[in-house]
């Protein structure tokens, strides 16, 4: 569970609109870390970047790739 409260969809502008409709695409679902970074978009902006180019590296093996970043949320507490 987060400490902030997400963004409510009613005060939603049209930048998390968007980054929220391409995160559902790709994902499913909403998620909640997506919520609390609708906040500030710079930050929703930022994070967003890092984690496309995170995605596009292709240095390391995918299935490499998707166990370091379990392990990491392991190591740090996250359970996203």
């Amino acid at each position: 569970m987060a400490r902030l409260e997400g963004v409510s969809i009613k005060r939603a502008g049209w930048y998390y609109r968007l980054m929220r409709f391409l995160a559902t695409r790709k994902q499913g679902a909403e998620t909640e870390p997506l919520r609390v970074l609708g906040h500030h978009a710079t930050i929703m902006t930022a994070s967003g970047s890092y984690h496309a180019i995170a995605e596009r590296a292709n240095r390391v093996p995918g299935p490499l790739k998707s166990l370091a970043v379990i392990k990491t949320a392991m190591l740090v507490g996250c359970h996203f």
